[in-house]
């Protein structure tokens, strides 16, 4: 049965606003990280808390919290769960990391390898090979990649081993991060699934961050920033983004998203006086492609 036009096109702009908020996300977190020392794992903890207890507080307002559902209905608590650790934590914490070894922008160029593990994962499960579009789409990921990672040369490597193992781990949350609540959002929605996964993410972080939960200064500008961070980067594209998967499906969203890696990088130049080389935009020019061949049906 295919999607009607109108809600996928709307899936596709939602999809693209959230990535491009998670590209915001990634610049401001890197500020964070540089300018007041935080460690990727303190940050992902506070992310996790802050973003879970606000969109947990604001469902509970509005009178939408499926707290008695939830009591009657384990297993799904249990898939939120897994979901908050294995999923949102899992990627966040790998992408986080990979910013500390390297940039934002680097950091979710390398998170795009993701549509491979999808593409993978789905073709293995619908025991089918992959269609032209999705094969084309995932030659450029791939391109795109290569040419930022080595710049055009096989024996010219620009990362650590450290960036480029953990862009890899996030890339693989990004797989997971598709794939691991879809029929927990069916029945519940993309909000409290959100709000709940990441409620149980951030206190699974805080068993592994006891020397670091007090924040390392309470100024209005590190608020400022961090309360930046918490919506425009966490709470709305993670809503945003899974409220989307449902319409367009985990690859498709998946590759869409590979404006986030450009946003993350103009806004890097821009805030945080990065820099690239012309091949570096040759790479995204690549990778943006991918949104062109998946949105077109």
């Amino acid at each position: 049965m295919h999607i009607k036009s109108g809600i996928r096109k709307r899936a596709i702009i939602t999809t693209i606003l959230a990535c491009s908020s998670w590209g915001l996300g990634g610049v401001l977190s890197q500020h964070l990280m540089q300018t007041y020392n935080m460690m990727p794992l303190q940050l992902t903890m506070y992310r996790m808390l802050t973003a879970g207890i606000s969109i947990f507080l604001f469902l509970a307002y509005k009178k939408k919290l499926p707290i008695a559902k939830l009591k009657a209905d384990k297993r799904s608590l249990l898939q939120m769960a897994i979901f908050g650790i294995c999923g949102i934590v899992f990627n966040q914490f790998s992408y986080l990391m990979t910013i500390h070894y390297s940039n934002s922008g680097m950091a979710t160029i390398l998170q795009f390898i993701g549509p491979i593990f999808l593409l993978v994962y789905y073709c293995l499960v619908g025991r089918r090979w992959p269609i032209r579009r999705e094969i084309v789409a995932l030659l450029f990921t791939i391109i795109g990649v290569f040419l930022l990672v080595t710049h055009g040369q096989l024996g010219h490597f620009i990362l650590s081993k450290e960036a480029f193992f953990w862009g890899l781990m996030s890339a693989l949350g990004l797989a997971l991060l598709n794939v691991l609540p879809l029929k927990v959002i069916d029945h519940y929605g993309s909000l409290p699934v959100t709000g709940i996964g990441m409620l149980f993410g951030g206190i699974f972080l805080i068993f592994f961050n006891f020397e670091h939960l007090v924040p390392p200064e309470l100024s209005l500008h590190f608020l400022a920033w961090f309360t930046l961070t918490i919506i425009v980067g966490t709470i709305v594209p993670y809503i945003f983004y899974l409220s989307s998967v449902t319409f367009i499906g985990p690859l498709a969203a998946s590759l869409i998203g590979s404006v986030e890696p450009l946003t993350a990088t103009i806004l890097s130049v821009i805030l945080l006086g990065e820099s690239f080389a012309l091949i570096d935009y040759l790479g995204m020019a690549f990778i943006l492609l991918t949104v062109f061949l998946t949105a077109h049906e």
